[in-house]
């Protein structure tokens, strides 16, 4: 009897083990949803002639948009009137992950020229996870593409940047 309330005691400490490590997976890869909305601001047609980026919006929730140019970058913030949080962030990124794709001549990669596979693979060196930072390629020409909340930039909460950058 003894024997049996042994081996049962392991098999039940075994199927916890298994549940409690199955328990983190998944947890930075195709189960990010894109969080991005449309919009009809002028920024648009400028980021598709600067950086050839098509079908960009705006992440979900944004109440306002700046957008700034200087030479050889654009920058666009947005104030959202939602709480920030990781899952806008990673959603937005995403969002933004996809465009690249779309006109990039290779994958993205990150500043040591790694390639990611997917965004899983993006989402996964980046650290900390509360910014993202990627380059691309279109017609041999490199760009910088930075996602950042407004608290690590400016130091103010309730809003994301979006930069984009010729990267020579």
């Amino acid at each position: 009897m003894r024997e049996k309330k042994q081996f049962g005691l392991v098999v039940m400490l075994f199927f916890c083990m298994w549940f409690c490590a199955s328990c983190g997976q998944g947890s930075a890869d195709s189960s990010v949803k894109t969080l991005m909305e449309t919009t009809t601001a002028e920024w648009l047609k400028e980021i598709e002639r600067f950086a050839h980026l098509q079908n960009l919006g705006c992440p979900l929730g944004t109440v306002k948009e700046e957008y700034t140019k200087e030479t050889g970058m654009r920058e666009i913030r947005f104030d959202i009137d939602e709480e920030m949080t990781q899952v806008l962030v990673d959603g937005y990124a995403k969002a933004v992950w996809e465009a690249c794709l779309a006109v990039s001549d290779a994958q993205p990669h990150s500043c040591n020229y790694y390639r990611y596979e997917s965004f899983k693979g993006a989402c996964r060196r980046q650290v900390p996870l509360d910014y993202y930072i990627w380059y691309y390629f279109v017609d041999q020409r490199e760009y910088r593409v930075g996602i950042y909340p407004t608290m690590m930039e400016e130091g103010e909460p309730g809003g994301l940047v979006l930069r984009i950058e010729k990267w020579d």
